[in-house]
């Protein structure tokens, strides 16, 4: 009887990690062409390729004549500050609390370490904390 069990149990719990690994296979093969309707474009390993979308949401602006809010403001301003590099201390303090701890460079050029930052990378840079931007309250980049 306690084998019946176990044995049930087994086979209920390989039905349930099928059921749940077809679902997340579905997700995933719906995710693309979800982003793809508004405007992000992937590279050939899933990545978003922050150049060619932030020139998609700007065309699209431009194109409908509608601007981009909420998340979508957000998720376009989030571009230009990883492509360009933050313009201000409030947009380095925004990056910092939204955890992609941005590095200043000897030369005190401020970027955010991804992919397509690797070329930036300069021997000597430091990650950047918000304490660090203390007595700089007043100053623009």
């Amino acid at each position: 009887m306690t084998i019946a069990i176990v044995a049930a149990g087994l086979v209920l719990a390989v039905f349930v990690f099928q059921l749940l690994h077809l679902r997340n296979r579905r997700r995933q093969q719906r995710l693309p062409a979800g982003a793809a309707a508004a405007g992000i474009t992937l590279d050939e390993r899933g990545n978003i390729n922050p150049s060619v979308t932030f020139a998609n949401l700007l065309a699209r602006e431009a194109i409908t004549g509608e601007k981009l809010t909420g998340k979508q403001a957000e998720f376009r301003d989030l571009l230009r500050m990883v492509m360009e590099g933050p313009a201000s201390i409030d947009e380095i303090r925004y990056l910092i609390r939204a955890g992609y701890e941005p590095m200043v460079r000897p030369d005190g050029k401020v970027y955010v370490p991804c992919e397509e930052n690797e070329h930036l990378y300069m021997d000597g840079e430091l990650p950047l904390a918000e304490a660090d931007l203390e007595p700089c309250r007043n100053i623009e980049l």
